[in-house]
């Protein structure tokens, strides 16, 4: 790993207590003045706080009131010098500029009857607050913040994490800063927070509308969201969020100590949400729920990012990991309980399907990659904490690792050391060995011995079973798809059998039993919480497959995604894979139907473009979703379940990937039948313009859907104009297309990596769209370069790559690149991510290509 200047805590010099900032902000000149006093202890003569783009006017220590104190600025640190060590007060007069970054205090517009209108909204987390105020930006720097905000936009609502304490709208008084322009302006004054980290500050200034509700303690719950929206769509997230909060208050048995708890919808964030506490912001599309057009997929990630901000109020914000290095400690636990939450409040659901076909195949997959990081991750320079939140490793992995916890040790435990780990560490800090000791407690056994090695360590393993006549061997390894270190894990084995152990914590175990014969049927990890695959030889296999009845989509869904992954790795036949995915094609649940998909994208590397196993691969994905589609048809019917309408869109869409006349004629005749986006059934939507696009296009189609994208105010209907336009088989089209993604004036800086993403997962055009992003590479940096999700682009880039010519163009491009800490990992795993896939291609493709050719 690439070492870095050490980076300095700054809490060691000054340990702040109490934050009086106020802020005169200019929507229309996008400036901000500030006057900040912080209160705390100098623990040295010479103190520093962070600060960053900020012009510093004037500064003053203690009681100086005329006097101006010696300062320095240099990068993110200003320092301070000749200070009094004890109880200090340091006033600084500062401004800055608005922009429409993302992070800081920042610009966000939207249109409303034909005008644009603007917010000010803010993102501190994970460093950003010293964009906004001087201040020591770290978690473990928790303090009192007293926040009060003047516009001379006197209509906009203003709303920060706590009640308004007080609101005045007043003459101007001066004829300085922003109010030399107006004759009136509005002074909101909050109510001080409690003690909590920088990074959860947040205010946003515009004009919104707004639902409100209280939950059985009394809290008040609302959701903002600007006036572009359709009332409609505020309602679900209200019903959610009320019933959520009442969930975890009984859950933890800890109350939640905010009078007030609003969501926020914004037109541009650049996370899905931000748990700020009292004012948890989201993207619309994560918020906002309209009946007519948010498509039922689109409902479930709204209620569980609902859900996951919500437990946020508890591991985060009422206790915070001390240092980033623990962010596992907020992301990991809150992502878990997001499933256990909704599936208290939504039983039919059956949201924990959700979290196998999302989280769980991405950590297993993310995780097999050599120089992938663990889940707790060391911090050595501030760049690096952009690339900790990796969405498969500190959320999904994370999130896996808590749930196999929970079964281990019994929710009853988990709950009860939870209660112990709020009440004994309220506004205050914690590392991980903290949550383990309380948990210790509860469970009766030394939790973090257990738990650490999964915490600390990259990777998980494949056990190999292997049957004989009266004995089973369990062999351990880790599994990778390249090359990694060896290590042997603790792992629980949930196995259908008594007489196997309970752990598995050494390489190779040999179980001997009177009961064991050829036709035993041995299955490993029964609940699926287990972090490890199972690779079972051909009698066990046979023996499991033989068992498992079509019905049991948890079984099924496990068996795809472990026999994919070991494909993937050369510890499975592609012929093996091929069985599978006709054998699966009998179920009628969602949840297998995904692991089918996602193994046949596996698949789709093995043929190239317009060849003829390419169109025998088309017509294998029809031939296995033929039967499902039949029983389901096109139009969506008054009995349908969720599952039904799940299970429609997917095999519809490889239907429709797969060229199918009946389908594509279908989706294309409710295109042109529609009298508008709007009158389409949102489960459809997106496939119907995806048909339109790649089988019926024309320029006209194409300058008006980019033109629909860019003026409809749903965030629904966008997103599936984007992913339609992107599957185009043009060139021109394409070429058109990779202009917009870059263009600000269309594309949201947030919906950037959706179109990149898309455009390069298009076959016909990786190679175009690759060399496109390469050569505009210095707008990413411009851009997005300061973004928390900047160092992910080398990662969505490498994954769709697949030729050694893109091997070594990646190499060439990014290795230069390697030297920038939020880009460093991601680089690193991506060379060999796309050195994996050439050698699997390499290996595995003839046979596929064969098998193919010989069914049609």
């Amino acid at each position: 790993m690439i070492q870095y200047k050490y980076m300095d805590r700054l809490v060691k010099y000054f340990v702040p207590k109490n934050y009086k900032l106020l802020l005169e902000i200019d929507k229309t000149q996008h400036k901000v003045l500030g006057v900040v006093n912080v209160t705390g202890e100098a623990m040295a003569t010479t103190i520093k706080l962070h600060t960053k783009d900020l012009d510093i006017n004037r500064l003053t220590v203690c009681s100086e009131k005329k006097r101006a104190h010696k300062f320095t600025q240099d990068g993110d640190e200003l320092t301070i010098y000749d200070v009094r060590p004890g109880e200090t007060t340091v006033t600084i007069e500062y401004e800055f500029e608005l922009t429409d970054s993302m992070h800081g205090a920042y610009l966000s517009t939207y249109q409303l009857n034909g005008k644009t209108e603007t917010i000010i909204a803010t993102q501190f987390e994970s460093h950003y607050a010293r964009e906004v105020f001087p201040c020591i930006d770290e978690p473990e720097a928790k303090a009192v913040f007293d926040l009060t905000i003047t516009t001379p936009d006197t209509e906009d609502t203003v709303v920060s994490n706590m009640p308004v304490l007080t609101e005045v709208v007043e003459p101007v008084k001066s004829v300085k800063s922003v109010k030399s322009r107006v004759k009136t302006v509005k002074t909101v004054h909050f109510t001080p927070t409690p003690r909590m980290s920088t990074y959860l500050l947040a205010f946003c200034v515009g004009k919104f509308q707004r639902l409100s509700g209280k939950t059985k303690s009394g809290i008040d719950v609302s959701i903002y969201a600007t006036p572009a929206q359709n009332p409609e769509s505020l309602i679900l997230a209200l019903d959610i969020a009320t019933r959520c909060l009442d969930f975890y208050e009984e859950y933890f048995d800890v109350p939640y100590p905010l009078p007030k708890c609003d969501h926020l919808g914004l037109p541009d964030l650049e996370a899905a949400a931000m748990e700020n506490w009292g004012l948890i912001t989201c993207r619309e599309a994560c918020l906002l729920a309209d009946p007519q057009l948010t498509p039922l997929e689109a409902k479930r990630l709204l209620v569980t990012v609902i859900a996951h901000e919500l437990a946020h109020m508890w591991f985060g914000n009422l206790v915070t990991m001390r240092w980033w290095d623990d962010l596992w400690l907020n992301e990991s636990f809150a992502t878990v309980m997001e499933y256990v939450a909704v599936n208290a409040i939504e039983p039919t659901w059956q949201i924990w399907k959700d979290f196998d076909t999302s989280y769980m195949v991405s950590s297993l997959r993310r995780d097999a990659m050599d120089g992938v990081q663990p889940v707790y991750q060391d911090v050595n320079h501030p760049d690096e904490i952009q690339a900790l939140f990796d969405p498969s490793i500190v959320y999904g992995k994370g999130a896996c690792l808590m749930r196999m916890l929970m079964h281990m040790i019994s929710e009853e435990d988990l709950r009860k050391g939870l209660r112990a780990y709020f009440e004994k560490h309220a506004y205050q800090n914690t590392e991980g060995s903290d949550l383990w000791a309380a948990l210790s407690v509860a469970a009766g056994i030394d939790v973090g011995d257990f738990m650490n090695w999964w915490i600390d360590r990259p990777g998980y393993p494949v056990v190999k079973v292997e049957l004989e006549l009266g004995k089973i061997t369990l062999t351990q390894q880790r599994f990778t798809l390249g090359s990694a270190p060896q290590l042997t894990y603790p792992i629980p084995l949930d196995s259908n059998l008594d007489f196997m152990p309970k752990i598995l914590d050494i390489t190779r175990s040999v179980v001997e039993d009177k009961s064991i014969t050829l036709g035993t049927v041995v299955r490993l990890n029964q609940s699926g919480t287990g972090q490890f695959i199972t690779s079972y030889d051909a009698p066990s296999f046979t023996n499991l497959l033989n068992s498992v009845d079509i019905t049991d989509s948890l079984a099924c869904f496990r068996i795809m995604t472990e026999q994919t992954l070991l494909a993937n790795a050369g510890l499975a036949s592609t012929l093996q894979i091929f069985e599978l995915l006709e054998k699966f094609a009998e179920s009628s649940d969602d949840g297998v139907w995904s692991g089918i998909s996602l193994a046949l994208r596996d698949m789709s590397w093995f043929v190239e473009i317009d060849t003829p196993e390419y169109e025998a691969f088309k017509k294998y994905r029809c031939k296995l979703a033929e039967v499902q589609y039949k029983r389901l048809g096109w139009q969506p019917r008054p009995t349908d379940t969720d599952k039904d309408v799940a299970l429609r869109s997917l095999v519809a869409g490889l239907m429709i990937a797969g060229g199918s006349d009946e389908v594509v004629g279908q989706a294309v005749a409710t295109y042109d039948a529609a009298e508008s986006l709007e009158t389409i059934d949102q489960n459809l939507r997106c496939l119907v313009l995806t048909a339109k696009v790649r089988y019926d296009e024309t320029p006209e189609l194409i300058d008006k859907l980019i033109n629909q994208y860019h003026t409809t105010p749903s965030s629904d209907i966008r997103n599936d104009i984007g992913v339609a336009l992107c599957s185009s088989k043009n060139p021109v089209t394409i070429k058109k297309l990779l202009n917009v993604s870059l263009d600000k004036t269309i594309v949201r800086l947030q919906d950037t990596a959706h179109w990149l993403v898309h455009l390069m997962r298009n076959r016909r055009f990786t190679a175009t769209a690759w060399k496109f992003y390469r050569q505009n590479w210095s707008w990413f940096e411009r851009e997005l370069g300061g973004d928390k999700h900047y160092a992910n682009f080398p990662r969505y880039m490498a994954a769709t790559l697949y030729t050694r010519q893109q091997l070594h163009e990646y190499e060439d491009f990014f290795g230069p690149k390697s030297a920038e800490p939020a880009l460093a990992r991601n680089i690193n795993v991506g060379i060999k991510e796309i050195r994996d896939r050439v050698q699997y291609i390499a290996k595995e493709a003839p046979t596929a290509r064969r098998y193919l050719l010989k069914q049609f």
